[in-house]
């Protein structure tokens, strides 16, 4: 998700929920696999509120024109990485 999402800095996309619905589900997955849900502290909390958010944005603005800024791209991407080694995502690579 994250290299469409750096291809579209300053262009114009449209919100399709159905395409958001679809990468979270894989993501969520992922993160299964790979231990984030091993444990429930605040990273899962956090990250299960901001997906929620998402995804209740994502409805309301489906087919609306979007435009992503190299900033916000960035501040999502650090935040998003943060958590998800804060929760744990990447402790099977440390063995």
């Amino acid at each position: 998700m994250w290299t469409p999402s750096l291809l579209a800095i300053d262009k114009e996309r449209e919100v399709n929920l159905f395409r958001l619905l679809g990468w979270t589900l894989v993501s969520a997955v992922l993160l299964y696999l790979c231990g984030f849900f091993n444990v429930f502290h605040w990273p899962q909390i956090t990250w299960l509120c901001l997906t929620s958010i998402g995804t209740v944005t994502g409805f309301y603005r489906h087919g609306e024109k979007t435009k992503t800024t190299a900033g916000i791209f960035l501040f999502s991407l650090a935040l998003i990485l943060f958590i998800y080694i804060k929760g744990g995502a990447f402790q099977y690579l440390n063995h």
